[in-house]
């Protein structure tokens, strides 16, 4: 419950961390077999998130909750772009490229609510 005005601040796993994206690149049956297995036998909450978002849809379900988005902070970024950076050519300008903090493995998101919004049963 957040009063109109009110502010929202959400901190969620980055889908689209560099780690993710080689997954589904190598995804197979047997890999999918073996994660399975690992999360049944060792599944730790903290670094096995059960659901993590895309940065683009989470700002578009805050928007369809009346929620109008105020500022978006990248956290912890991805281990490519540390390794990256120790390469005496690279290093100095990979802290440049606009394009790694989308990559990071978690995300903030502070949002202010716009309006009252009916939420139905089936939404």
């Amino acid at each position: 419950m957040t009063k109109n005005d009110g502010y929202l601040l959400i901190g969620l796993p980055n889908n689209t961390n560099f780690n993710s994206l080689l997954s589904l690149i190598f995804l197979s049956q047997r890999r999918a077999l073996k994660r399975s297995k690992q999360i049944l036998e060792n599944y730790h909450k903290a670094s096995d998130h059960i659901n993590g978002w895309d940065p683009y849809l989470f700002i578009t379900l805050l928007a369809t909750c009346v929620f109008e988005l105020v500022k978006y902070l990248a956290t912890e970024g991805t281990p490519l772009f540390s390794q990256l950076s120790r390469i005496p050519m690279i290093g100095k300008y990979i802290h440049s490229f606009p394009f790694k903090t989308r990559l990071s493995y978690t995300m903030f998101f502070l949002a202010r609510k716009v309006r009252d919004v009916e939420i139905g049963n089936n939404e």
